[in-house]
């Protein structure tokens, strides 16, 4: 390997990281034997680049990663690479024509709006021109050095404004971005932010939001009792446009997310959306200064008629390994203690929790031996079963779950784990209908890219992922409508709770309200 090639690999180039087994968020701590990657680059693997596009060194001066203006043979065979781990592992079959068009808006993304995106046509290789065997890539060879070729361009376009690594992780985003709206490729900082939020603490505004559909703008379902957003006025039902001036409509709830979050103290621009109750429409600018928020993991209290209730805000792994602050060990420590107190009935609520790590473990505190969790598939139809090895701690203890549209993905598995075995009735409005599993396949710079690769089933055998036609969720047992005006205003009472604020009145809250009921 050449001097130049060796520091642009060791300066711009996220290797993909040794196989071993993969994690799944989505299915929590659950150790998958899935191979995260094989190794980054086959050693046979040659592009022949242009010997002009790599200037020669001059006399006394130092080969750098900058001297190639487009990307080095390595970083082009890795966007290769993870274009092959898009289309063997994704769950549904993808277009490789889509994946190199991704790659290119990619790119160009990273320039001034005025540039347009046209996807090239390419004809069948010439003669002489195919690939051997061993040397297979996703993409034809031409097709490559056309990437290449593009990235030199940009940055002739730019002035060299725009550096090689901004440059590959845009092409590697254009590329995820060709998949479902669960699918990403998050950058270092980006995933930071992500990981942060799972584990319940980040900087940002203190605003819970809606599950964005793309297209249309983030709704606001509630501002935190105390929050930033709190006091620069954000109310229930605003809808945000832009975030520092870059729109959002046609990006999904993660990616809006890491952009309002971002350095404690450090600001951030807002273009709101507000409806009146005449149904007038303003447009609200709004800066906000972000702040550290540490969200309550869950509430639990002791309803009259020795009914508990546990609210959860979503499915946290432990802040570091070995720690039992999970959302698994705090749940289990709350219901231990009022069942020391004379609990004789539970209600979960999963309200508003879009979800996390698989609450695996703690739903078989519910369940009786052999009884099935939930199983999964993947594209070539291998499939997995999670099945209780013993009765649960509480199997006889009787249960409700409270569910609404906003309770997604982990918040499904354990409702449908319970409703299907018949060891909880739900109750509620049908629920988001998120039912994939993500993979996480991490890179050695921190970058990581997020893909679908597993639907999963409830006990009964059923995908409750939503379809084309909105259809999918759990169907509550009882199901008890609430508009979106009382349910934030039981979600703030419940927030001003967790956060010890004054709550002035109890809203009613007619779900609540039917599970208890039938607890009775």
């Amino acid at each position: 390997m050449s001097l130049l090639k060796m520091l642009s690999a060791l300066l711009l180039l996220p290797a993909l990281a040794q196989a071993r087994p993969l994690e799944i968020p989505s299915l929590g701590g659950l150790k998958v034997p899935l191979a995260v990657s094989d190794a980054a680059f086959a050693p046979e693997k040659s592009l022949k680049l242009a010997a002009e596009e790599v200037p020669p060194i001059g006399e006394g001066r130092e080969a750098t990663a900058e001297d190639s203006p487009g990307f080095t043979e390595d970083q082009l065979l890795f966007i290769d690479e993870v274009a092959g781990k898009i289309t063997d592992r994704y769950i549904n079959t993808v277009d490789k024509k889509k994946l190199f068009a991704g790659a290119l808006k990619g790119m160009t993304d990273q320039l001034d709006p005025k540039y347009r995106f046209k996807t090239p046509k390419f004809s069948a290789p010439k003669q002489g021109k195919a690939i051997e065997p061993e040397n297979s890539y996703t993409f034809s060879e031409d097709q490559l050095l056309f990437i290449n070729k593009v990235a030199q361009d940009i940055r002739k376009a730019s002035g060299d404004s725009i550096d090689k690594k901004k440059l590959f992780y845009g092409a590697v985003k254009g590329m995820a971005a060709q998949l479902d709206h669960f699918s990403r490729f998050m950058d270092p900082e980006e995933y930071n932010a992500f990981d942060a939020s799972l584990r319940g603490g980040y900087s940002g505004i203190g605003a819970a939001f809606e599950k964005k559909k793309i297209g249309k703008p983030l709704g606001i379902l509630y501002a935190i009792p105390g929050s930033a957003a709190e006091e620069a006025g954000i109310k229930p039902g605003d809808q945000i446009l832009s975030v520092g001036g870059q729109d959002v409509l046609n990006l999904d709830s993660d990616a809006v997310t890491g952009l309002v979050t971002g350095t404690e103290g450090s600001q951030v621009q807002l273009l709101v959306q507000r409806k009146d109750a005449e149904g007038r429409v303003e447009t609200i600018p709004l800066a906000i200064t972000r702040r550290k928020i540490e969200v309550p993991n869950l509430l639990a209290k002791m309803l009259p008629s020795g009914v508990g209730y546990v609210f959860i805000t979503s499915f946290r792994p432990a802040t570091k390994k070995g720690a039992k602050d999970s959302t698994t060990d705090l749940f289990l420590a709350e219901v231990q203690k009022m069942r020391s107190q004379g609990m004789r009935a539970l209600v979960v609520d999963l309200r508003e929790n879009g979800g996390g790590v698989p609450p695996v473990e703690m739903a078989a505190f519910f369940l009786n031996k052999e009884q099935n969790i939930l199983s999964t598939k993947n594209k070539k139809g291998a499939t997995q079963r999670w099945v209780v090895d013993r009765d649960g701690e509480f199997s006889d203890l009787p249960v409700a779950v409270l569910v609404n549209g906003h309770s997604a993905s982990s918040s499904e598995i354990f409702a449908g784990a319970l409703k299907d075995n018949k060891h909880a009735v739900v109750v509620g409005s049908r629920t988001y209908g998120k039912g994939s599993a993500q993979g996480i396949f991490k890179f050695q710079d921190g970058s990581v890219l997020k893909m679908t690769l597993e639907h999963w089933y409830t006990p009964s055998g059923q995908c409750i992922q939503k379809d084309e036609k909105g259809k999918g969720g759990i169907t509550p047992d009882a199901v008890v409508p609430m508009n979106d005006a009382s349910t934030a205003a039981v979600m703030d009472g419940i927030y001003r709770q967790m956060l010890n604020a004054p709550v002035e009145n109890s809203p009613a809250d007619p779900m609540l309200e039917k599970a208890l009921e039938l607890l009775k």
